[in-house]
């Protein structure tokens, strides 16, 4: 006997980044990443989540969502008691994007009239919950075309006050962009902008405590391109304007 009842279906669209902190549900929680990356806590293990990945969270398991860029995402809550089908916890793949056709689908009828409509979303529920298993039960992504990432991560921390060029940087190791970018992200749990810039703010973060340079010196010496934007992305991410971090961590 198939019982799976869809609770709630949303599609969500943050247009910069944004952190979910630790909370629960009483249902099945599954988030598809369609855009986006970033970590997520589940209970105390640490995933990392990028395009076409799924997250899934079983019915009172604390958890939280840390996007670290502009992300697009499907939502869903549901519940299900399938006999002999186990939901694992964590993040998966989606490589061929069935599970996002899947999803889609499930938000087309959730938006409709039909008086079908609660008997068509659990079909297509029924058919997300086996989705989600295969996929669950995959094997491990592989991972023997690695790049050379500890060159790659001393190149970018050497260089970083410069405006690297990532799309060349992916072609002189044989990749193009987008393989690079996703292989990134797998590997720093970041894209490689955001790397970037998380650097150029460590940097400056140790010469507002260890020099007595002036705020416009250190924006060009980390490679910001004025004050006005080193002060602002400064306060962005680390919470506090570049002067007040100063005086309160000398």
């Amino acid at each position: 006997m198939i019982d799976c009842t869809v609770r709630y279906v949303s599609h969500i669209k943050h247009s910069e980044p944004v952190y979910t902190p630790m909370h629960t549900h009483k249902y099945y929680e599954l988030v598809y990443f369609v855009r986006g990356s970033g970590v997520t806590t589940v209970t105390d293990s640490t995933f990392s989540y990028h395009n076409n990945c799924f997250a899934l969270y079983a019915p009172g398991c604390v958890h939280d969502e840390n996007n670290f860029e502009p992300a697009e995402i499907l939502l869903t809550l549901f519940l299900h008691q399938i006999p002999d089908i186990t939901l694992a916890e964590g993040v998966f793949s989606d490589p061929s994007g069935k599970l996002l056709a899947l999803q889609k689908k499930l938000r087309q009828l959730s938006l409709q009239s039909d008086p079908c409509k609660a008997l068509l979303m659990e079909s297509c529920l029924s058919e997300i919950i086996a989705t989600i298993v295969h996929l669950q039960s995959a094997p491990a992504a592989d991972t023997s075309d690695e790049p050379d990432w500890q060159s790659i991560s001393d190149y970018i921390d050497e260089f970083s006050h410069t405006d690297i060029d990532f799309s060349a940087l992916a072609k002189l190791h044989h990749y193009s962009y987008d393989r690079f970018r996703h292989l990134f992200c797998r590997k720093f749990s970041v894209p490689p902008y955001t790397y970037l810039l998380q650097r150029r703010i460590e940097n400056a973060k140790y010469m507002l405590i260890h020099t007595t340079r002036g705020l416009t010196e250190i924006a060009y010496d980390c490679g910001f391109t004025s004050s006005s934007q080193f002060s602002n992305t400064f306060k962005k991410h680390i919470g506090l304007p570049p002067r007040t971090y100063r005086k309160t961590h000398r």
